[in-house]
């Protein structure tokens, strides 16, 4: 569940990817879609076994295989 987040520009997703320390990100899903209130929620796609951290990018349409930009959400997982 995201919270308190705006709608993507027009052309734009959200990316999740799986961060793992020494290792590149790795794509876990798009959000495309934002309820007017800033709510959403996905799914996580992939294995969550020692990630320590989900990153969240905001990604042309309809994502790609590396980050492009800086992640506006760094979500620590426990």
């Amino acid at each position: 569940v995201l919270d308190g987040v705006p709608a993507p520009p027009a052309g734009y997703v959200y990316e999740m990817w799986l961060s793992r320390p020494g290792e590149a990100p790795v794509p876990a899903g798009t959000i495309s879609k934002v309820r007017t209130d800033g709510t959403t929620i996905t799914k996580i796609n992939g294995d969550l076994k020692n990630v320590p951290s989900l990153l969240v990018t905001v990604e042309p349409a309809p994502g790609g295989r590396t980050p492009t930009q800086k992640p506006v959400i760094d979500a620590r997982l426990s």
